[in-house]
C-alpha cells in the first residue's frame, strides 16, 4: 500500500509541475478515496495551489446507503474538503455509474 501511495503523491505533484491544478474525482470506494485523500494530503503538507473537485452518480444517500459506518464518515469528510460537487443524478440507477465515468472523462484535460 505504501508504494502505492507514494506513486500517487508523485503523479500529482509531476502533475502538478506541469500545470495540472484540477483534480477529479468520482467517489467510490477504494482507489478514488485513496485518489481524494492523497489531492486534500498534497494541498495542506505541501501547500499545493489544487482544487478536488467530486463527480457523483447520485445523491450521497443513494450511493453510500450500503456502506459501512466508517466508510460514510470517511466520504462525508471528503466532502467536507472538496472544492465542488457535481451530482449526475438523485436516485441509483443502473447507468448513473457510467454516466459518471462519463462525465470524468469530458472533465479529463
Amino acid at each position: 500500500m505504501y508504494a502505492l501511495k507514494s506513486l500517487l503523491d508523485s503523479t500529482i505533484c509531476g502533475l502538478v509541475k506541469r500545470g495540472v491544478t484540477d483534480f477529479y474525482c468520482g467517489g467510490a470506494l477504494g482507489f478514488d478515496t485513496m485518489c481524494a485523500h492523497m489531492v486534500l494530503y498534497l494541498r495542506k503538507r505541501k501547500a499545493l495551489d489544487i482544487k478536488l473537485h467530486l463527480v457523483l452518480p447520485c445523491s450521497n444517500e443513494e450511493q453510500t446507503k450500503n456502506w459501512s459506518y466508517n466508510d460514510k464518515q470517511e466520504f462525508y469528510a471528503i466532502m467536507m474538503a472538496a472544492d465542488s460537487i457535481e451530482y449526475i443524478g438523485s436516485e441509483y440507477t443502473k447507468d448513473c455509474m457510467k454516466q459518471r465515468n462519463a462525465r470524468l472523462i469530458e472533465l479529463a484535460d
